[in-house]
């Protein structure tokens, strides 16, 4: 029995699938984060979310990747982070952290809190941008109601000293 003649009776591929695996980690790292996770490219088009950002916004991900930022944002907050966006292509700045509303599937607006980067390529040309996404209702529904208790009287409602010396202020 020769061992030599075995091996040579063989033929076959050898690939290394390290950076496949890898990419594979991070896919499956990005669907199990606790914050939502969507790539936007230069067009303002998702390019992909996570599981929590549909849960997020109500969407299905097929549902959500035929649409844009703008399509999903708040009427009033659609165009305001397009300077920041602008500054990350730039070069300007590398990151920003913004507070704007989005829409729910069902209409309901919703707060959320962004951080995003850019991903470039090998040249440094702009591919994406990547945002870190956090519902920030809850905190923002307890700010109005901490700010309306601050100038009502929470048995009446009525205005209290506070926000009376404020009129008067404005008034005068």
């Amino acid at each position: 029995y020769d061992g030599l003649q075995v091996f040579r009776g063989y033929a076959g591929v050898v690939q290394d699938v390290t950076a496949a695996r890898v990419n594979e980690d991070h896919a499956a790292s990005l669907e199990l984060a606790a914050l939502g996770v969507s790539h936007i490219g230069v067009n303002g088009r998702f390019l992909h979310v996570n599981r929590k950002f549909c849960e997020i916004l109500g969407y299905e991900k097929h549902e959500l990747l035929a649409l844009s930022v703008k399509q999903v944002s708040h009427p009033e907050d659609a165009d305001l982070t397009d300077e920041l966006r602008a500054r990350l292509r730039d070069g300007s700045i590398d990151t920003f952290r913004f507070e704007k509303r989005y829409l729910h599937k069902n209409g309901k607006a919703i707060w959320v809190g962004i951080t995003a980067v850019l991903k470039r390529d090998l040249n440094g040309e702009p591919l994406y941008d990547i945002s870190m996404v956090e519902d920030i209702s809850a905190r923002k529904l307890a700010e109005e109601r901490v700010q309306y208790l601050a100038t009502h009287d929470e048995m009446t409602g009525l205005p209290n000293r506070v926000l009376f010396g404020q009129l008067l202020v404005h008034a005068l």
